[in-house]
């Protein structure tokens, strides 16, 4: 029985340190330093899909059946066409001048309907006492869908990238 009571106080005091520990290092990495609260990713790059390329798929129109595909492409090809945002060739990371990203609509294969995928690069903040993500987008990517011959998406090409905020 005396090693039994040994073994619990020992274990409660190894729960307890652990408990204070996790506590400490979580108010330590999550401490606001921003407008928005703590960056807790400098620069995260993702992918996400905006056209369904396979119209059976049920849960890929769920999820885009508020999306307004040609608003927000219009509205990135305004911001290139205006000056109000810098268009980069992807690969080279050029900057691409209006008269280039115009020649490129004009080809015959090219139309802003299958344009697919956009991938953001942002910086994300959570502010703790509120609960509230910040997301800062960076720039964006679009997609262009790749088919094959039965008309099948088997990939995307990019674009342009869209320097934003700069």
């Amino acid at each position: 029985m005396k090693h039994f009571s040994l073994f619990l106080i020992i274990g409660l005091l190894l729960n307890t340190g652990c408990k204070n520990i996790n506590t400490q290092k979580s108010q330590q990495i999550i401490r606001t330093d921003s407008f928005y609260g703590a960056i807790v990713a400098d620069t995260i790059i993702y992918d996400v899909i905006i056209k369904n390329a396979n119209p059976e798929d049920a849960w890929a129109n769920e999820c885009l059946k508020h999306f307004q595909h040609a608003a927000l492409i219009d509205s990135l090809f305004y911001l290139v066409y205006n000056r109000q945002a810098s268009a980069y060739d992807f690969f080279s990371e050029q900057a691409l001048k209006v008269k280039d990203v115009q020649r490129m609509e004009r080809e015959n294969d090219f139309s802003r309907n299958r344009i697919g995928k956009i991938q953001f690069t942002e910086r994300w903040y959570f502010d703790v006492s509120s609960q509230q993500f910040q997301k800062e987008v960076i720039s964006v990517v679009l997609g262009y869908e790749l088919v094959n011959d039965e008309g099948v998406v088997r990939g995307y090409k990019p674009v342009f990238k869209l320097q934003l905020n700069h």
